[in-house]
């Protein structure tokens, strides 16, 4: 396990002291220093300590774990710490013997050899992992290890105490060879232990294997420093011991560090120490750490052994917070903690690991209080003496509401199943009527190319870089191009110079979908001449209803309209002109004859005055009618020359007695009523508000075809007004309609014929009709005080003897004066 990151410079430092040693040997070497301090049972104290209890320690931890997981190279590491512990003691024990130097440095050097022999072969042993050293019955070859090594070690002291090993050292002397090959070896086999240990934390990132590399790499330099020794007790062998007795203690520093990361998870040391010696552990953890699901490693107590990331991101509870917390502290959901609690005991499992429960759906509860649905699947497994749980769980929110959704889309699936079961037999009618309009189609397609290319109406079609790509006949016809020569040139050359800039514009803006319709653009045949053609277009855009694909025209020329609108234009203008021309020749033929008018009325009213009584009745009654006439006849020219005005403007209406208008009428008509011998009855007719002289015009006519147009019987002709009421807001008062009513009799009184008229409102204006028929209207105004007088006029109109006309009104709207 990784020690905290404060304590990276002790590492360094820790890796230092191999260099430093090692320099301080050299210089105590080559300084030739031979000063023997061999205090009393020092020796003993320090190797029993330092190199004896601690080696053993290790050595008991190892058997151990060994014997529960079965790790070889736990097993290598505690067979070469159980033999330098018992050489190191007995060769402490030797030292105060005679020949105790020899004693000492044979037993101590063989010892610590065959240590570096178990320690190399347990970093073989942890790199390669051979099958060969697994054994099922792992307690009996731990025993029987660690039995041969202790009787090797002691067999070895007995033998060389009697006397029968060579010597390795002679005091002041120095060492032989077969000790300085001993030695040697002992040292290159430490000291690439050390270097293998090393790679393996790097592997593996665990500090326990940093220790031991630091640990062998330490023993290795005191065995250096022993080799160069000429004395046992000597400066230089004190310094090679203190290298070694710094280098046990790095030893116990890696296993206590074992037991610190194993007492944090909750596990025994030995399941520890055997997980640090597994490669499958590496692989383990590596997994663990980089799963999606949430991985919780529990123990007995359902305390947290393992938390890994995933866990630290569902909870929302960080690593060291989670580990060995109870996992109801932190997720107290009913269903999740019934869910681990289900697991077996060791025994009802036996020795395998059972899975407990397999996909059980839940509800959790993170550390916010929020609670979400997971699928967890617990499992029970050996640990040590004891039992853990591993939980994998899952978060199934999304899953959750997959679901639901895949629920409603089930329903309206099944739901449009039933529609589609119900509508099969229609799918098939459908295929058959789509095959007939395949068919029909396929008709159709060739219907609509022969239709373009025969169409009366010219139709081209370009592509969106305006490339005439289609030129029917009747377009050929119109430009007397062929449609071979037109074919992927520009649309431009269709149009003359002048209207080129304009047409292309219209012809542009068709790109962004907009329509041409009924828009006039001239285009040039091959002679030359200019044509004017209307136009309309539709753009074609491709699926994606962005990109064009083509545009389609149909044109119309309308050459031979325009040239017919330019002279009807030219007419209505000739026609104008002709009208001003009329109404000035009535201005000035009305003007012109007032002059004899003039002198005729004057020289009659002096006839008048100077002989009215000097002749008989029947003279002046003609004067009076020379007088009269001339009169009308001035009011008639006056009239003539406001009718030359009438265009522009009108006479205001006034309040008028239609009582004086009808006698002005009849003493103007006095002469047909007399030859005619026609009786006028007269009723009481209102005064309203019109145009005076129009409506006497209207009166002289109605009364005159009156007189004019009747059978071999004498005419009567009845006048009377009727009133129609009629509401209606003006500015001056109630607006009603005036209907005058003139009637043919015959002898019995009983009226004949019909009548006829127009109705309108505002000014009037009327005038004889050239048939001898009248029509005319009159309007106007009145004060609020009466109501409106309707007057209606009706005469007989017969064509023939014995048949009358269909009878017309003359309406006009008054007001009440």
């Amino acid at each position: 396990m990784p020690i905290p990151q404060h304590q990276e410079r002790w590492k360094l430092a820790s890796l230092a002291l191999i260099p430093i040693f090692f320099i301080i040997i050299e210089i105590l070497v080559l300084s030739g220093i031979q000063t023997v301090f061999e205090p009393p049972y020092l020796l003993l104290i320090t190797n029993t300590i330092f190199v004896g209890i601690i080696p053993l320690f290790i050595a008991y931890l190892s058997f151990r774990t060994y014997s529960l997981y079965g790790r070889p190279a736990v097993l290598l590491i505690g067979g070469g710490m159980l033999a330098m512990g018992m050489g190191s003691i007995l060769a402490a024990l030797v030292r105060s013997l005679p020949d105790g130097a020899n004693l000492n440095v044979t037993v101590y050097n063989t010892a610590f050899f065959v240590g570096a022999v178990f320690a190399f072969s347990a970093a073989l042993a942890n790199t390669y992992h051979p099958a060969w050293l697994s054994d099922p019955k792992r307690t009996r070859t731990a025993g029987l290890l660690y039995t041969g090594v202790g009787l090797f070690i002691l067999l070895f002291t007995g033998t060389t105490l009697a006397g029968l090993v060579p010597r390795f050292f002679t005091q002041d002397i120095g060492p032989t060879l077969l000790r300085q090959g001993i030695l040697i070896s002992a040292i290159v086999l430490l000291a690439a232990s050390a270097v293998m240990f090393y790679l393996e934390n790097t592997r593996k990132k665990e500090d326990f294997f940093f220790w031991m590399a630091i640990s062998f790499g330490l023993l290795s330099i005191g065995l250096f420093a022993f080799a160069q020794e000429m004395v046992v007790g000597g400066l230089v062998g004190w310094f090679g011991r203190t290298a070694e007795y710094v280098g046990a203690c790095y030893a116990l520093v890696a296993y206590l560090g074992v037991r610190r990361t194993a007492s944090a998870q909750g596990v025994p040391v030995e399941e520890m120490l055997a997980q640090f010696f597994g490669e499958a552990e590496v692989g383990y953890r590596a997994l663990v750490e980089a799963s999606t699901s949430a991985i919780v490693v529990l123990d007995p107590a359902d305390r947290v052994l393992v938390w890994n990331p995933a866990a630290e991101r569902m909870f929302g509870y960080p690593q060291e917070e989670a580990v060995g917390t109870p996992i109801a502290l932190m997720a107290p959901g009913v269903g999740f903690l019934s869910a681990i609690r289900a697991v077996c005991s060791t025994e009802a499992t036996g020795n395998e690991g059972l899975p407990v429960s397999d996909h059980i759906e839940t509800i959790a509860l993170r550390k916010d209080g929020n609670e979400f649905p997971v699928d967890m699947s617990v499992f029970g497994h050996p640990a040590g003496s004891t039992w853990a749980r591993t939980c994998i769980i899952r978060d199934i929110t999304d899953r959750k509401s997959a679901e639901e959704a895949l629920k409603v889309k089930f329903e309206e699936l099944n739901e449009l199943n039933e529609e589609l079961v119900s509508t099969q037999e229609e799918l098939r009618q459908n295929y058959e009527e789509l095959m007939k309009a395949e068919h029909a189609e396929r008709e159709t397609s060739q219907y609509l190319e022969n239709l373009i290319g025969y169409a009366n109406a010219p139709i081209i079609v370009w592509d969106p870089g305006y490339r005439i790509t289609r030129f029917n006949h009747a377009f050929e016809l119109l430009t007397g191009k062929p449609a071979e020569s037109m074919i992927g040139k520009d649309l431009a050359v269709l149009f003359p110079d002048q209207f080129r800039d304009a047409a292309m514009e219209a012809v542009r803006r068709t790109s962004s979908g907009e329509r041409m319709e009924v828009v006039e653009i001239p285009i040039l045949d091959a002679d030359g001449a200019i044509r004017t053609v209307l136009w309309n277009s539709a753009t074609l855009f491709s699926p994606d209803g962005t990109t064009v694909l083509s545009t389609v025209a149909q044109g119309q020329d309308i050459t031979e309209r325009k040239n017919a609108e330019e002279s009807l234009k030219n007419y209505a203008e000739n026609l104008k002109q002709s009208n001003e021309d009329l109404e000035r020749f009535a201005y000035v033929a009305s003007h012109d004859l007032r002059e004899p008018l003039r002198m005729v009325t004057s020289f009659s009213q002096l006839l008048e005055k100077n002989y009215k009584g000097r002749l008989d009745a029947d003279a002046d009654e003609f004067i009076d009618y020379i007088v009269e006439g001339g009169r009308k006849m001035d009011a008639l020219v006056n009239d003539l020359l406001e009718y030359s005005r009438i265009t522009s403007r009108g006479k205001p209406f006034e309040p008028t007695d239609m009582n004086i208008v009808l006698e002005e009428t009849r003493k103007s008509l006095s002469m047909a009523i007399k030859e005619n011998k026609a009786k006028i009855e007269v009723g009481v007719l209102p005064t309203v508000y019109v145009d005076r002289s129009q409506v006497t015009l209207v009166f002289q006519n109605l009364l005159s075809n009156a007189i004019k147009f009747h059978d071999n019987k004498e005419p009567v002709v009845s006048v009377g007004a009727v009133k129609l009421e009629t509401n209606g807001n003006s500015r001056s008062g109630t607006t009603g309609s005036a209907s005058i009513r003139i009637t043919m009799k015959k002898s019995s009184s009983s009226s004949s014929g019909c009548s006829r008229g127009a109705t309108t409102r505002g000014r009037g204006s009327g005038s004889p009709s050239a048939s001898g028929s009248s029509s005319g209207t009159a309007a106007g105004s009145g004060s609020n005080r009466s109501p409106g007088w309707a007057a209606r006029s009706s005469l007989p109109y017969r064509t023939g003897p014995e048949s009358n006309a269909p009878p017309c009104s003359l309406r006009s709207p008054v007001r009440s004066s």
